[in-house]
């Protein structure tokens, strides 16, 4: 840890999924609920089903908290396939995981308990899973990215809003097809962004961008202004 300069979270939703008392890493339940891939062209009966089923439970039954997520796990266990024993643990998740909203102040405390544990600055980052054809960025619930741009600066927290580098540069630089992931030749730009608002928020000065980059909310203050203003 000596040799570490920050940390940065990325904070992308206001819901943890808990089973059992244990948080859940989102990205391996995810990976573990969806069909395998099928041929180009080809999607079978079956595995549309199983798609479905996985989308409901996960985003309408877990991330919005619905009071139909007991019947979408059990039409997700039903289009399933069952290996028995290796399957037992995710089954028995799909059954008794709930959703957890996180709020603001979980935010705030979460970042200060990091700080005082790791003895560095530590900054913010919003996460946005997919955008609008004009860069507009969709998020869910809508008022995440406010909420957490609000709470930041009422605590002195810096804040990096990487929307702003797509609003800036356009979806046909920095995104790829799908707009959602960044284009590879655009990753040394967001790349840059990141160093810059590090190297801020330690106190350096000897990496400023060559233009204006992300909105943030410096370290023990209220404000959120761009970078260079």
């Amino acid at each position: 840890m000596s040799e570490l300069d920050a940390a940065i979270v990325e904070e992308c939703s206001d819901v943890e999924i808990v089973f059992r008392g244990v948080v859940l890493n989102r990205n391996p339940l995810t990976s573990a609920i969806q069909p395998p891939p099928v041929e180009a062209g080809q999607q079978p009966e079956d595995i549309r089903h199983w798609a479905a089923a996985g989308h409901s439970w996960y985003y309408d039954g877990l991330l919005r908290a619905s009071p139909r997520r007991a019947e979408y796990a059990a039409k997700l266990l039903a289009v399933m396939p069952n290996r028995g024993e290796p399957d037992e643990l995710l089954r028995e998740i799909i059954r008794g995981a709930e959703p957890r909203r996180i709020d603001a102040t979980a935010l705030v405390d979460g970042v200060h308990r990091l700080q005082a544990l790791l003895r560095k600055p530590v900054g913010v980052l919003t996460h946005t899973q997919n955008y609008k054809a004009d860069g507009s960025p969709i998020v869910w619930p809508r008022q995440l990215h406010g909420q957490i741009l609000d709470a930041c600066r009422e605590n002195g927290i810096p804040v990096m809003h990487p929307c702003e580098l797509v609003e800036r540069h356009g979806t046909g630089v920095a995104l790829q097809g799908d707009l959602s992931h960044w284009r590879d030749d655009f990753l040394p730009t967001v790349a840059e962004a990141i160093a810059s608002f590090v190297a801020e928020i330690v106190g350096r000065t000897d990496r400023l961008p060559e233009t204006p980059a992300v909105m943030i909310a410096p370290q023990g203050t209220g404000a959120v202004r761009p970078r260079n203003a």
